[in-house]
């Protein structure tokens, strides 16, 4: 059940370094990678020492080290020495040690790639969706979950399926896996989601989830053209205000967050990029300045110049 795109993507000398709860997830992946022939696997688990955890910190480590004892993969354990009750510094410090994990393991190989792999479905896709509509997101963070994050070598490979099809699999099978007791915990927002939201939703609209999970396709399908559209203004030689300011307003974002410097990008900032540039166009002023900490924007003759400081 690995997606179609990485098969083709990585060879099985691929060192892979799975992102390994313990859960069904993360075991239904590794299943899966050994059942396609991957056999340069890193187990790789994450301890957040904390109470989003509530004291299984234990269970899952001995889980994770004899199911790798038994299917002979190397494994890493990662500690979190400062944990906090924030999901968003839990999945930093997560993400740091999984790229540890295949900087320390890929310069030993033999290999051509190494990739990092979690096991996000599309239960995922549509709580990431519904939650960044209830935080007025953008394109991009409407379009879901990314499947190949090549800026952090990140694979998704089972983007394509729902959780129930992951458990179904597992019983059928009869693999064991650990029972994370902090998903039932509704204190977190994404958990609140799944639990409470959903469940919900799902009396009136019982297909919400696919459609979520669809919907997010589009989006991504819209932030590819406005990915292309950034990248031909910003492949011109000059930075032409008057075209810039024809373009829609996501992809002037978009072009805004490449010039940027230090992902200096907000959209208060935006607001204020895009007066700058009106103000100048309709009274046609040359010399003006906009000033950050990083750069100097200046206008001359309807062009823009971008100075680092």
């Amino acid at each position: 059940m690995l997606s179609q795109k990485f098969l083709k993507t990585f060879s099985h000398n691929t060192l892979i370094v799975v992102a390994f709860s313990g859960g069904p997830d993360s075991v239904f992946l590794t299943e899966q990678l050994l059942e396609h022939g991957y056999k340069n696997i890193v187990l790789a688990h994450f301890n957040h020492h904390m109470a989003i955890r509530k004291g299984a910190n234990n269970t899952d480590e001995i889980f994770v080290k004899k199911y790798a004892k038994k299917h002979t993969l190397p494994f890493e354990i990662g500690h979190w020495n400062t944990p906090e009750q924030s999901e968003n510094k839990a999945r930093i410090a997560r993400y740091s040690f999984l790229e540890s994990v295949r900087k320390t393991y890929h310069p030993h190989s033999n290999t051509l790639q190494s990739v990092i792999v979690t096991a996000h479905h599309k239960n995922d896709v549509a709580e990431t969706v519904l939650l960044q509509f209830f935080r007025s997101g953008g394109i991009k963070s409407l379009s879901g979950i990314t499947e190949y994050d090549t800026k952090r070598n990140i694979f998704r490979p089972l983007l394509h399926i729902f959780k129930s099809e992951i458990i179904d699999f597992l019983q059928q099978q009869n693999h064991r896996y650990c029972i994370d007791s902090s998903n039932s915990n509704t204190v977190f927002t994404r958990n609140f989601i799944r639990n409470e939201v959903f469940p919900l939703l799902e009396t009136r609209f019982p297909n919400i989830q696919e459609h979520l999970y669809l919907q997010a396709k589009q989006f991504r399908t819209l932030e590819n053209d406005i990915t292309l559209q950034a990248k031909e203004f910003l492949d011109q030689p000059r930075f032409v205000i008057s075209q810039y300011l024809h373009l829609i307003n996501e992809v002037q974002a978009e072009i805004l967050r490449n010039i940027l410097i230090k992902k200096a990008f907000s959209r208060t900032f935006f607001r204020t990029f895009l007066f700058f540039l009106r103000k100048t166009q309709k009274d046609n002023i040359s010399g003006k300045k906009l000033e950050t900490k990083y750069q100097t924007f200046t206008v001359q003759k309807g062009i823009l110049l971008i100075e680092e400081k």
